[in-house]
């Protein structure tokens, strides 16, 4: 019997915000792809880095009024 696939919540492509500990991180990430383990790879188009998070650690971006 297959392990069951996580849900993930934030699509491909969504710019989303970054706090780890508590501390909102200044990065300009997107959603890069989904893990298997429930995790998020991110894409740092300044820097040209990625970064893995859990879903408790990120949420989508809100529009600026």
């Amino acid at each position: 019997m297959p392990l069951p696939t996580p849900t993930h919540t934030i699509p491909v492509g969504t710019p989303v915000t970054v706090t780890r500990q508590g501390v909102p991180q200044p990065w300009n990430v997107v959603v890069h792809r989904h893990d298997r383990n429930g995790c998020y790879r991110l894409h740092d188009a300044d820097t040209d880095t990625y970064v893995t998070v859990t879903a408790g650690e990120i949420a989508p971006l809100r529009a600026r009024a």
